[in-house]
This record gives C-alpha cells, sequence and structure tokens, in this order.
C-alpha cells in the first residue's frame, strides 16, 4: 500500500492499551496498525489520496541505519502468533526486514571500499541482493542523468495516467521548493 495515514477510534486504542512504540524511529504506523489489527481492529482501506507525502534526502524514511531495522525486526518477533495463519507473513517479513538490514550494511562497507566485506554480506541472502542493486543502479541514474526504467517503459493507460499524476505531484513538489513553501497537510 505505500505510505498510508490510518484514522483509529481512539476508544479502541485505550480499550486494547496500543499506542506507538517509542523504540521505533521508522515502521511505527505499521507496527501500530498491525498490533491493531491482532487485537480485532478492523481496516477499511479506501484508496483516494487525501495527503501529500514528501520524501527527501533528510526523511526518516530515506535514511535508513542497520538499528532502525533490527528494532523493526523485534517488533515483528514480539507479535508474532506462533500456530497462526500469519505465521508465513511474519517470517517473510523478518527475511525483508534481514534483507534490508544486509543491504545497509553492505552500502556502508562499499563507502569505505572493502568489497569483500559487501559480498559476504549479501551473497547469502536474494534479497539483500536486490536491494543492493536497486541501490546502486538508482545511485547511478542520479549520477548520470539517465531516466529510470519505469519512464522508459511502454505504460497501458491506466498506467499512463499514474505516471501523469506523479509528474503532477512532481512538479508541485519543485514548485513547492522554489517558492520556499510547504503544503499545509490535515
Amino acid at each position: 500500500m505505500g505510505y498510508f495515514k490510518p484514522l483509529f477510534e481512539v476508544d479502541f486504542l485505550r480499550r486494547k492499551c496500543i499506542a506507538y512504540d517509542p523504540r521505533l524511529r521508522i515502521g511505527e504506523d505499521f507496527d501500530l496498525v498491525m498490533r491493531a489489527m491482532l487485537a480485532g481492529a478492523r481496516l477499511h482501506f479506501t484508496p483516494e489520496a487525501s495527503y501529500y507525502y514528501r520524501r527527501h534526502d533528510f526523511s526518516t524514511s530515506y535514511r535508513l541505519a542497520a538499528s532502525d531495522l533490527e528494532g523493526l525486526a523485534q517488533a515483528t518477533r514480539d507479535y508474532c502468533t506462533s500456530g497462526t495463519a500469519l505465521d508465513n507473513l511474519f517470517a517473510r517479513r523478518l527475511r525483508n526486514l534481514e534483507g534490508a538490514r544486509r543491504q545497509v550494511l553492505a552500502l556502508e562497507a562499499l563507502r569505505r571500499h572493502r568489497v569483500l566485506e559487501v559480498f559476504k554480506l549479501i551473497a547469502p541472502h536474494p534479497e539483500a541482493i536486490r536491494l543492493l542493486m536497486s541501490s546502486l543502479h538508482e545511485s547511478m541514474r542520479k549520477r548520470t542523468g539517465l531516466p529510470s526504467r519505469r519512464e522508459l517503459e511502454p505504460v497501458d493507460g491506466k498506467r499512463r495516467k499514474s505516471l501523469f499524476n506523479a509528474l503532477q505531484l512532481r512538479q508541485l513538489a519543485e514548485d513547492l521548493a522554489a517558492s520556499k513553501r510547504s503544503p499545509e497537510i490535515s
């Protein structure tokens, strides 16, 4: 679903003693939603965009640290419910978080020119390889000014519309940055 902002009935959260986990620097929304759903909350999803999420070089969600990912993994282990249908999903999330943690560590090793360490980190983990390759591709694309694969792909009508909306949002962000104003977020 990407970035989403849930609205909750506060009485439900209070009755179930559910609040944001102050130990988490990232993924705190996912954790809160997961714990609420495990406690019986019902989720109603509306696909309409109702807020703008700006991501920039200093965004928390843009700059990951291995410790942040370790915190998310611990939170996932905390609400693992053994013997349920969710076990496979939680195990998959833990594998993905481990891949992301290894990718972050591999990028740090690469910055220190420790190539052997990079291979030791990513070789046993396919998700780490995929994430590292994606990061390197994005870095090269930014440095060379080449278009992304997505920008080069032929798109059907529906995808073209979403690409057009994304370009409109990008233009809005550039206009706001140029005028040094931030949009009101409600």
